[in-house]
């Protein structure tokens, strides 16, 4: 190769690996400075910029937070999960962003959406849980709904032992912080009220637990019920795309391969 085809070739690929390397470094700096504002509001810091976790403590509980992806692959998409400790019983609470698709379940009885007073918070979430009361007196602290309010995207959820508050995407600069502090209050709420009206651990899928208020206990049997249904349609849903596939691959194969 010619000295003047490798300066040719080295100027169309020079500035392309500059812009690669330049992009490199401002996400790292995005994820140093992210990480580092979230941990001022924790104790007992522990930071992995590597991988994105951000680990310590906030009011007692143990707190993990990960700038992290879902899927496998190419399917695989970028994530924000905060995980705070419940350590105990809970009310059984979860939200996500009200879509068209989540109202039409409200209203066939596929989620149960408990109204709690606040127009601007209702019409951002679908809160469901039970029982309801008790779910109405958790966001009744102006200061968790606000926090919720405060990051776009968010959902909450009750896996395991733990309350996870997370968003698509990677969120940054005060974000993290704010979905940290949003996950530890929510965390507190369910688990002070559960406390106080001496409920059981959530069981989703496996049945209402038992409670002595007859309410309370309707209430967590809609919401088994609902989450039954909610849990159906997805498996049917299911069923029909690969029905429809192999359909699909029956007719296309006829296609090909069949008598002409």
């Amino acid at each position: 190769m010619e000295l003047k085809q490798v300066a040719q070739l080295a100027a169309m690929t020079i500035p392309f690996w500059c812009i690669v390397g330049a992009q490199w470094a401002w996400r790292k700096l995005r994820l140093r400075t992210t990480l580092k504002k979230a941990s001022a509001v924790l104790t007992d810091v522990q930071i992995d910029e590597d991988k994105g976790i951000l680990t310590g403590k906030i009011g007692g509980r143990s707190v993990s937070a990960a700038l992290t992806s879902r899927g496998d692959g190419s399917s695989s998409t970028a994530w924000t999960e905060v995980r705070v400790e419940r350590g105990g019983p809970s009310v059984d609470v979860s939200l996500w962003v009200q879509g068209l698709l989540d109202t039409i379940d409200v209203k066939r009885g596929l989620a149960v959406d408990v109204v709690v007073g606040d127009p601007a918070f209702d019409g951002r979430f679908v809160i469901e849980g039970a029982p309801e009361a008790a779910v109405r007196e958790v966001f009744a602290d102006a200061d968790l709904r606000a926090a919720l309010l405060a990051v776009r995207g968010i959902e909450a959820t009750q896996p395991g032992s733990v309350v996870m508050v997370a968003r698509p995407g990677w969120v940054w600069g005060t974000d993290l912080a704010l979905m940290i502090q949003a996950a530890w209050l929510l965390t507190a709420r369910v688990c002070e009220l559960a406390k106080d009206a001496d409920l059981p651990s959530p069981t989703p899928y496996r049945g209402a637990p038992e409670v002595a208020d007859p309410v309370a206990a309707a209430d967590l049997a809609a919401l088994e019920r609902a989450r039954a249904m909610r849990k159906k349609k997805a498996e049917t849903r299911s069923i029909v795309i690969i029905g429809l596939v192999l359909v699909f691959a029956a007719f296309w194969c006829y296609a090909a391969f069949g008598p002409r």
